[in-house]
């Protein structure tokens, strides 16, 4: 018997309530100015990194397998916040996500970058 089999499986949330993506995850550079499309995210997860990340769930144009991109962007983090507001403040109107769009890198000086979609 598995566990499958007795209705046991793998939890889909952490300790903290977030929803957990189990997709591989990929870098910034390696999807930076490839159509991608944004399908979902979770906000202010926990990382090795630091608090206050989003997990964003998203597949490049032209493939179907969907990844998982971890970020502190305050431009990222801001846009799909503004998205999610829309969302909820405009129901009858269709939803934001999943929205096809390209990550850009905008760079600040002093070798320090932000990202953004456009």
């Amino acid at each position: 018997m598995s566990f499958a089999s007795k209705g046991i499986s793998e939890s889909t949330t952490t300790k903290d309530g977030k929803r957990f993506f189990r997709n591989r995850e990929v870098r910034a550079m390696e999807i930076l100015n490839t159509p991608v499309v944004v399908v979902d995210f979770e906000t202010n997860i926990r990382t090795k990194h630091g608090d206050g990340r989003y997990a964003v769930l998203l597949h490049r144009v032209d493939d179907t397998e969907v990844l998982k991109m971890v970020t502190n962007s305050f431009s990222i983090k801001s846009e799909l916040d503004q998205a999610r507001e829309h969302d909820t403040k405009f129901p009858d109107q269709p939803p934001i996500l999943p929205c096809e769009t390209v990550l850009r890198r905008r760079d600040l000086g002093n070798n320090k970058y932000d990202y953004y979609f456009e």
